[in-house]
């Protein structure tokens, strides 16, 4: 065989190991839209370890694969809407098990969650402005919503609750996290949407009113009466209340974000009709 068919061939081989790779690269992620999060990250985690998951009262137990890990230090659960908790009880942090078994942050998610806006944000330069303070800009950011409650459920637990404020395009520009504390009490956390992505920080200046769209709609139905409550919890529960009530209710209900030391913060202006 000559020189130049020895290249040819092995160009060839290139080529066909390629095309295999990427056929098989497709056949995973296909996969991965129809297995449950739980399943594929068990599976990585026997793969990368060698060790098979034992089943444990509250999920599974498994060797770490991102230290030294003779005992199965490692657990695994499913939590609401089948996002997957992991737990190194070593000390491993979360990215750094998920980045061993060759996954993303996002892989312990299922497809959908919570209404959460999985839309990437091309990263642009951003000046700080008056909406936007110094430390806000300098605060990590997140490519979508979803990845952003993730990081905050990594260091802090499963939420509870979540609500979106979107703005009068329909489009999520802020969230509003709650953890329900085992001594009755409450955590919030807000996100929110700047032109570089999405960052753990409170909405920028001026704030767009809870379920401003379905607010908008109900006075331009001629509906007069604003109940306006403190949280967005109450706001639900007290339309719920009014929608029991009445099918075509005269009362709407919405808050604003951020509490009672914020109220100046949010556009009141839809009220002025």
């Amino acid at each position: 065989m000559s020189p130049n068919d020895r290249t040819d061939q092995l160009l060839l081989t290139s080529r066909r190991s390629a095309a295999v790779d990427r056929r098989a690269d497709e056949r995973r992620k296909a996969t991965m839209k129809t297995t449950p999060p739980i399943d594929r990250i068990l599976d990585a985690v026997q793969r990368a370890t060698d060790f098979h998951p034992r089943k444990s009262q509250s999920g599974w137990r498994a060797q770490c694969p991102a230290h030294d890990d003779n005992q199965p230090s490692l657990s695994v659960s499913e939590g609401r809407e089948g996002k997957v908790l992991i737990r190194c009880h070593a000390g491993c942090e979360t990215p750094s098990i998920v980045a061993a078994i060759g996954m993303t942050m996002r892989d312990l998610m299922p497809a959908s969650r919570w209404g959460v806006d999985e839309t990437p944000i091309t990263p642009a330069k951003q000046e700080v402005s008056s909406t936007t303070s110094s430390t806000d800009s300098a605060k990590r950011t997140f490519p979508n919503a979803r990845m952003a409650v993730v990081n905050l459920e990594q260091r802090h637990g499963e939420m509870s609750h979540l609500w979106t404020y979107p703005d009068s395009n329909g489009t999520p520009v802020g969230m509003v996290v709650r953890w329900d504390l085992d001594d009755g009490g409450k955590e919030f956390r807000p996100i929110a949407r700047h032109d570089d992505g999405w960052a753990i920080t409170a909405m920028p200046r001026p704030r767009p009113l809870y379920r401003l769209n379905e607010l908008r709609k109900a006075l331009a139905n001629g509906c007069r009466t604003v109940l306006v409550v403190e949280g967005e919890g109450v706001a639900d529960c007290g339309q719920a209340i009014i929608d029991a009530i009445d099918e075509e209710p005269v009362v709407i209900v919405t808050t604003w974000a951020g509490g009672s030391n914020s109220v100046d913060a949010s556009d009141w202006s839809v009220l002025a009709v």
